[in-house]
C-alpha cells in the first residue's frame, strides 16, 4: 500500500498526493512534491501520538481541509499521528472503514454510500457547502454557454463532478448539445484537455489551475457557487469507531475546524503550506483561497438545508435507483462532537 506520511517541521510541511473521485490520481499534475519526509524527532511525545490512517481522494480540494490539518500540524498538536494515504478507491472505501484498514475517508459520499449498502458510516464534520470545482475552457470561450456545439471532459456521471457537471449544463439550456466526455482518472481528463481534444474541463479548483497554466489563454468560465449549497466536505468513521475512540474522532474533528478556520480566517499562514500540498504558486494559491474561504463552514455542522439539496443532487444522478430525502442523508451524518467542538473554539 502506497502512503503518505506527512511530518512538519517548524518552518514548514512536506507534500502528499490527493484525489477528486475518481479511480486514480497516478501521473496526474497534482502528483508535485508527493514525496514524504519522515518525522526523525523521536519524543515521547510522537511516540504516544495515536496512530490513524485516513483515506483521501486524490487531486481534489475538497479534502484541503484535513490536508492542511496534518501538513501544518494541526493533528499532531491535537495528539494524533495521522498517514494519509490515496490507494483506496472511493467505491472501496465504506469496506475498508469497515475492515478497519483506514480509520477515516475525507470523501463526503463514503458515508452515504455507505448507509445506502446497510454499513453503519458516518460524517462527523463538515467544512465546505461547496467541494470547490469549476469549469475550465479552452481559449476564446468565456460562459458555459459557449459550450454549445463542443465537448466537456468531466468524471463518471454518479460522481460529484459528472452530476454537477449535467446540472450546470442544464441550468444554461445546452445540455442536449454538448457532449460530455466521463473520463474516471484526474490524468486522463487533464491530457484530454491540455491536447485540445476537450474544448473544456469540470475539475477540482486546484487542477484546474494547473490546466490553465499549462493551457496558454484558458480561463475558468463557471463553477458550482450557482448549484444550491450541500454538505461538500466531510470526514467519514464507522459507528462502531466513533463509539469506541471518541477522545480519537473529536482530536481529528478539532484539527479539521481548526485547519477551515486557518484558511478563512488567517489565509496567509495557510498560503505556504496549500502552495506545496497542490502545487501552486502564490497567484494561484491566493485565487485558491478566496474561492475557498467562500464556501466554508467553520463550525463542522452542515445547514438543514443542505441535506435536502444533497438529496436533489442525489436524486438526480443518472441510474439512481434510491428515492432520497433529506432524512435519509442526514442519517449519514452525526455532527455531535463537532457541535460540542467548535463551541469549545468558539465558532
Amino acid at each position: 500500500m502506497k502512503r503518505y506520511r506527512w511530518c512538519v517541521a517548524a518552518a514548514g510541511a512536506v507534500v502528499a498526493l490527493v484525489v477528486t473521485g475518481c479511480s486514480s490520481a497516478g501521473g496526474s499534475s497534482s502528483t508535485s512534491g508527493s514525496s514524504a519526509s519522515t518525522a526523525g524527532t523521536g519524543t515521547a511525545a510522537d511516540a504516544s501520538a495515536t496512530k490513524v490512517t485516513i483515506a483521501i481522494p486524490a487531486g481534489s480540494a475538497a479534502a484541503s481541509f484535513i490536508q492542511l490539518a496534518v501538513a501544518a500540524g494541526l493533528t499532531k498538536q491535537n495528539g494524533l499521528d495521522v498517514t494519509l494515504i490515496d490507494t483506496v478507491t472511493p467505491p472501496d472505501t465504506p469496506a475498508a472503514l469497515e475492515s478497519g484498514s483506514i480509520q477515516a475517508s475525507a470523501l463526503t459520499s463514503t458515508a452515504t454510500e455507505a448507509n445506502a449498502k446497510g454499513l453503519a458510516v458516518v460524517n462527523v464534520v463538515d467544512t465546505g457547502t461547496h467541494a470547490p470545482l469549476v469549469m475550465l475552457g479552452a481559449p476564446g470561450l468565456k460562459t458555459i454557454s459557449d459550450l454549445k456545439g463542443k465537448s466537456v471532459v468531466t468524471s463518471a456521471p454518479t460522481d460529484t463532478p459528472g452530476t454537477e457537471t449535467a446540472q450546470l449544463l442544464k441550468n444554461a439550456g445546452i445540455a442536449s448539445s454538448v457532449k460530455v466526455i466521463s473520463v474516471a482518472s484526474v490524468p486522463g481528463r487533464s491530457a484530454l484537455f491540455d491536447s485540445g481534444q476537450a474544448d473544456a474541463i469540470y475539475e477540482a479548483l486546484n487542477l484546474a489551475l494547473q490546466d490553465e497554466a499549462k493551457r496558454p489563454g484558458s480561463s475558468i468560465i463557471g463553477d458550482n457557487t450557482s448549484l444550491l449549497p450541500t454538505p461538500a466536505d466531510g470526514l467519514a468513521v464507522t459507528k462502531s469507531f466513533l463509539a469506541g475512540h471518541e477522545a480519537t474522532v473529536s482530536a481529528l474533528v478539532k484539527s479539521c475546524i481548526q485547519a477551515s478556520v486557518m484558511m478563512k480566517n488567517d489565509p496567509a499562514q495557510a498560503a505556504p503550506y496549500l502552495m506545496k500540498i497542490y502545487g501552486l504558486n502564490n497567484s494561484q494559491v491566493q485565487e485558491f483561497l478566496q474561492r475557498q474561504s467562500t464556501a466554508l463552514v467553520i463550525n463542522g455542522v452542515p445547514a438543514d438545508v443542505d441535506y435536502a439539496n444533497q438529496a436533489k443532487l442525489f436524486n438526480a444522478q443518472p441510474g439512481n435507483t434510491t428515492q432520497w430525502t433529506a432524512a435519509k442523508v442526514q442519517v449519514s451524518w452525526d455532527t455531535t462532537i463537532a457541535k460540542t467542538v467548535a463551541q469549545q473554539l468558539g465558532q
